[in-house]
């Protein structure tokens, strides 16, 4: 489920297992030791209650996470910038920073009885491959991992080393991030983003935007293209909380940007989209972010919808049901790991989060925050992704020296 794991945000390169075990390990604080700077300890009656599925749509975070009263005083703004297809292996499996990569030893069948290994990438716009339901199925192989090679060739086994991402591979160790983020379904961006705003992929009366619009509370989707809430649902036109990506930046600089703002940007890094270009704008976020009066209670979560057909070798978990009905049934399992940075005063510095965590652990945060209640059993069993913040003693009241510039293009 989404709770399951230990928790420590130490370890060296590569340490595969760490903290995968079942059990939970004590946290280092990665603030100055003071008896107000306790690490976070998940509540472990509230985790078994969830990997139970034992909560049910309409439940609110208080009966389901950990206190959110210091999360609510801390934070007032959240931004939630999207990215597209690529999975934690083939990103970060070489990084290290106690992020769990996969071993020299991994390797896929070539189905005439051969192997075939990972290869380092060199180039930042690799060749979109098939990352249907069905081929991510194909690729997962029962739990076994070892499907890439044989489902969508060579191109699906391509990593990348940190020279080849210099800004992310300085964000990353920087702020907070996860080695146990998973895509909520294994399958493509349309249907994992209805995860990440109605915790199912079927199309429901309500996601996170009618509750947000019930509760007063303000939000905005900010797009580069001619679609807003990319690939997912379609609202109206002259719906005031739409706006081009253009807007974002002013509207960050200014301060005056919604309680929770989605944002669309053109350089996603959907192959063969560049990653040097998706670095290149999530620098100039972060620019903007580190100088705007927001910045005292903000929390930026940069997060890929799905995996995008890329390896990875970690075999992701049960999932709780979103509901009871025949569309949802098949939703019993989560996606392939992606990566997942949140950037905030308050996120903890250098930390690795290795509890499990999912598209819907971003949603639960958003109803954390605003008192919103579950919108499917799914949600209603997630985390809220808490052990990656210091609400009491703030690592970054003072944004650090931002990362160095990537190249552009390919």
């Amino acid at each position: 489920m989404d709770d399951g794991g230990g928790t420590d945000g130490g370890g060296g390169a590569n340490d595969a297992g760490a903290g995968l075990d079942g059990t939970v390990a004590p946290l280092e604080s990665s603030a100055p030791d003071s008896g107000a700077c306790t690490p976070f300890q998940p509540d472990q009656t509230l985790a078994a209650m969830r990997d139970a599925c034992a909560f049910d749509a309409g439940s609110m975070t208080s009966a389901t996470v950990e206190d959110g009263t210091a999360a609510r005083a801390a934070l007032t703004h959240v931004i939630i910038l999207t990215h597209e297809n690529r999975s934690l292996d083939h990103m970060y499996g070489t990084l290290g920073h106690g992020i769990e990569g996969f071993a020299s030893t991994y390797t896929n069948p070539t189905g005439d009885g051969g192997t075939v290994a990972p290869y380092h990438l060199t180039t930042s716009c690799p060749a979109d491959i098939n990352h249907s339901p069905a081929a991510i199925t194909a690729e997962w192989d029962n739990g076994k991992m070892d499907g890439f090679y044989e489902t969508d060739g060579i191109g699906s086994l391509g990593y990348y080393e940190p020279p080849d991402h210099p800004f992310y591979s300085w964000l990353l160790p920087t702020f907070a991030t996860s080695d146990r983020y998973f895509c909520s379904m294994m399958g493509e961006t349309g249907h994992n983003r209805r995860f990440l705003y109605g915790a199912s992929a079927t199309q429901t009366a309500n996601n996170i935007f009618t509750e947000m619009d019930a509760a007063h509370v303000s939000w905005g989707n900010y797009y580069a293209g001619a679609q807003p809430i990319y690939n997912t649902y379609t609202f109206p036109a002259g719906t005031p909380q739409l706006h081009p990506y253009s807007d974002f930046l002013p509207a960050l600089d200014a301060g005056s940007l919604p309680s929770v703002t989605y944002v669309d940007t053109p350089s996603d890094e959907h192959p063969p989209g560049s990653v040097h270009d998706g670095e290149g704008v999530v620098r100039d976020v972060l620019t903007h972010a580190f100088a705007s009066p927001l910045w005292g209670h903000l929390a930026i979560i940069l997060n890929y919808d799905e995996g995008g057909g890329f390896f990875d070798h970690v075999d992701p978990p049960a999932a709780c049901l979103p509901s009871t009905a025949s569309a949802d049934a098949i939703y019993n399992i989560e996606g392939f790991r992606v990566p997942l940075v949140i950037v905030s005063p308050f996120a903890r510095k250098g930390y690795v989060s290795h509890i499990d965590h999912s598209h819907t652990s971003t949603l639960r945060l958003v109803e954390l925050l605003f008192q919103l209640p579950a919108i499917t059993a799914r949600d209603a069993n997630s985390d809220a992704l808490l052990d990656m913040f210091d609400f009491a003693c703030p690592d970054f009241t003072t944004p650090p020296a931002i990362g160095p510039v990537p190249p552009s293009g390919c």
